[in-house]
């Protein structure tokens, strides 16, 4: 959903095709797969396990258990969010909110399924086994889940330009970074060339 709703920029249909023996899936996604995995697991379990902690919500004791799976499903849905967001862009760039409001299908799908997530915490208590959280657990949570994504994108992407380029910020004019053993020609720029 994040990939195919962008409209594809002018820089992206100039470059040339990719050749039909490459993965589907680059060297760049299976590092963001597997990183943000690594860490919404353990920041899943984190939260989950310092729930009582971090979040200032009355619970019985008869549904201590029931308080935790709800905070962790609603912090799984809360992260896939975030992610989504990150997800948009594929090449490593740190701004990955560029050109979000062009994209209508992905703001109301985005919206749609938080305002279904807040239905389902709301008013699923019976079929979901969940019990009602606080505003400010959502608030809380949705902090966390946003910001904990969202930066470890940020520094994902940062280890990727640094490990290729040797810079954490590299001046270039779109997304026509590759992996670096993927590199036969040098590539430039407007700014100069990248080895």
């Amino acid at each position: 959903l994040s990939l195919v709703s962008d409209a594809a920029s002018d820089h992206l249909l100039k470059m040339p095709p990719t050749n039909s023996n490459q993965p589907l899936v680059s060297n760049m996604m299976k590092r963001n797969i597997i990183g943000q995995s690594v860490f919404q697991s353990i920041s899943l379990l984190l939260v989950a396990n310092f729930a009582d902690e971090l979040f200032s919500d009355n619970e019985s004791d008869s549904d201590h258990n029931m308080y935790k799976r709800t905070i962790a499903f609603n912090f799984i849905v809360c992260q896939t969010l975030a992610n989504q967001f990150c997800m948009r862009k594929v090449y490593g760039e740190y701004n990955f909110l560029r050109g979000l409001s062009r994209n209508t299908w992905f703001c109301a799908v985005t919206a749609t399924e938080f305002v279904l997530q807040v239905i389902i915490m709301t008013f699923g208590n019976s079929v979901f086994d969940l019990v009602s959280i606080s505003f400010s657990t959502w608030a809380i949570m949705l902090s966390i889940a946003f910001c904990g994504v969202w930066s470890f994108q940020i520094c994902l992407n940062a280890g990727y330009w640094y490990w290729t380029t040797g810079s954490l910020f590299p001046i270039f004019s779109g997304p026509d970074f590759h992996e670096r053993k993927e590199l036969k020609n040098p590539i430039v720029t407007n700014y100069g060339t990248v080895e």
